[in-house]
């Protein structure tokens, strides 16, 4: 079992961790989950939360420049993520992915706006992804040139 809480910690989620181990019971956590997530769904949508999803709507509403100002500020932070990092190339392109399919997910439907709609967690969370990878940036120049390779 503590074999199984080691796993937990590197593959959070629990499809990963029946690849990983052929748990039957984790596959089977997986099946349910997705089967919860029809049930949800046919349920029917809450309202979205203002200042939290539809965010770029609701501030159109006020005013198209904050609106814009809003959109630039999110793909300053996604271009800074993706291009000055100080994270390996593939570090950065994973997290600037995260932040980009967050966003098309907001865009979509009701879904917190990444950065802009939330409370701290998020870019705390933003933060800390960041943060791992800047011990190894004399590193990452080698990682760099060996993933062009």
């Amino acid at each position: 079992m503590a074999h199984l809480a080691r796993l937990a910690h590197r593959h959070p989620d629990a499809v990963g961790l029946h690849h990983v181990t052929r748990d039957w019971k984790l596959g089977l956590v997986a099946i349910i989950g997705f089967f919860a997530a029809i049930v949800a769904s046919l349920e029917g949508e809450l309202p979205p939360a203002r200042f939290v999803e539809h965010v770029f709507r609701d501030a159109g509403q006020t005013s198209v420049l904050a609106a814009l100002a809003l959109a630039v500020c999110l793909a300053a932070a996604f271009f800074a993520i993706l291009y000055r990092a100080p994270l390996a190339r593939a570090e950065r392109y994973a997290v600037a992915g995260a932040l980009f399919g967050f966003t098309i997910a907001s865009l979509m439907n009701s879904y917190p706006t990444p950065l802009l709609g939330y409370g701290a967690a998020p870019v705390i969370g933003f933060g800390l992804a960041l943060g791992l990878g800047r011990g190894k940036v004399k590193d990452n120049a080698a990682a760099d040139a060996a993933a062009l390779d």
